[in-house]
């Protein structure tokens, strides 16, 4: 489809300048007498098979089953995961499900959320339309308490135990190495000469 547009866009406007196409009527000549056909003469494909095979639209939507609307069929689905606070978002909205599905377990599970061309919304679970209402914002926590952001690091004070040498923290100051046990004989064990 892109290179049908890029051969469009690109070579269609050419053609119509050489051609001298200066408004709307003329343009829809043109395409309809010159170009289009030998467009199709360059491009076109014959299909395989002669027979067409769409379906009527009734037909299909019996063969899909009773109850099915086309405006549930064309429209806009995409799956969003329900986060704890029972809110969904879409499109920068929230969705705040009803209490009545709290029966349901949808927190952290997935539901669909449906956009129909007339823009209205429906969020559904296993096929079965959700009650919601619309919020302004997510809401904030139930408690009241914003979460702490501590991201300095800890620096202990000047005084601090860390800070002040081993001998001065109530430990022993580490020992001298030990002395051989004669005096006058080095750890081999010679005599002083």
């Amino acid at each position: 489809m892109e290179r049908c547009n890029g051969t469009l866009q690109d070579r269609l406007v050419k053609e119509m300048r050489l051609a001298g196409v200066g408004d709307i009527a003329a343009a829809n000549a043109f395409l309809g007498r010159t170009f289009l056909p030998a467009f199709n003469k360059r491009f076109a494909v014959e299909p395989r098979e002669a027979a067409d095979l769409h379906v009527p639209l009734g037909a299909a939507l019996a063969a899909v089953g009773k109850g099915v609307r086309l405006d549930d069929v064309l429209c806009w689905e995409e799956a969003r995961v329900v986060q704890n606070d029972w809110c969904v978002q879409w499109r920068n909205r929230v969705f705040q499900l009803d209490r009545r599905h709290e029966a349901l377990g949808l927190a952290g599970r997935a539901v669909t959320v449906r956009e129909k061309l007339d823009g209205s919304v429906q969020l559904l679970s296993n096929g079965h339309k959700l009650s919601w209402k619309e919020l302004d914002r997510r809401p904030g926590r139930a408690d009241g308490k914003e979460p702490v952001a501590n991201n300095r690091p800890s620096v202990p004070a000047a005084d601090h135990p860390w800070r002040r040498p081993l001998s001065r923290r109530g430990r022993a100051a580490p020992a001298a190495p030990p002395r051989p046990a004669h005096a006058g004989t080095d750890p081999i064990g010679r005599k002083d000469a």
